[in-house]
């Protein structure tokens, strides 16, 4: 589990319902519109890894309760939670993502000067807005198994498999200012945090 505060995780559970709380340690499967598979799991010493072909990331608590998120085993990033806040630092210097995070919602900041991306949970769906504009939704399709997120104009974007809840992760890849490093760290951060 990536240890977060108590109070965190209950808030957390709010923000994404049941589906974060109850993410299974089995294999998650993860398709992108530009034909990208990848495969996301969970250890038993709770660190969470997306694989896909040779590119490997993962997500961690340290001992001294640092998340840590890593590529090919090179750290990228890492912060500390103070309150409902994190700040991710890059490792090259600078802000790599800042988070904030309240029941029914979370904003991410790509940078310390932009405008929040916020995930806002919905019944039956996660929307993503900028700026106040719906770029998309993430919505749980039960009879196949999905989760999807579709952008505005109704093409999916992202589809996941192995989760039996709705889940905001796929949104992740929804966010159009993220850099791939940053829409997988969003993915395994909102899998994650409930656990």
């Amino acid at each position: 589990m990536i240890k977060l505060r108590p109070l965190l995780t209950i808030v957390f559970c709010l923000f994404v319902g049941q589906g974060v709380c109850h993410a299974a340690a089995k294999d998650i499967r993860l398709k992108l519109s530009s034909g990208e598979e990848a495969r996301i799991s969970r250890s038993e010493d709770s660190r969470w890894a997306y694989r896909s072909g040779t590119q490997v990331y993962e997500l961690e608590t340290d001992d001294a309760g640092t998340l840590v998120f890593k590529k090919g085993g090179r750290t990228l990033a890492s912060g500390r939670f103070k309150g409902e806040k994190i700040t991710l630092t890059a490792e090259t210097g600078g802000c790599f993502l800042r988070l904030k995070i309240k029941p029914g919602k979370i904003k991410v900041f790509p940078d310390t000067s932009s405008a929040p991306w916020e995930f806002k949970v919905k019944p039956g769906k996660v929307k993503v807005v900028y700026d106040g504009v719906d770029f998309g939704k993430v919505k749980l399709y039960p009879d196949t198994g999905k989760l999807k997120a579709k952008d505005r104009t109704g093409n999916t974007v992202a589809e996941m498999r192995g989760l039996e809840t709705l889940n905001a992760a796929p949104g992740a890849f929804l966010v159009e200012s993220f850099s791939r490093d940053q829409s997988v760290f969003m993915a395994l951060f909102l899998l994650s945090a409930g656990n």
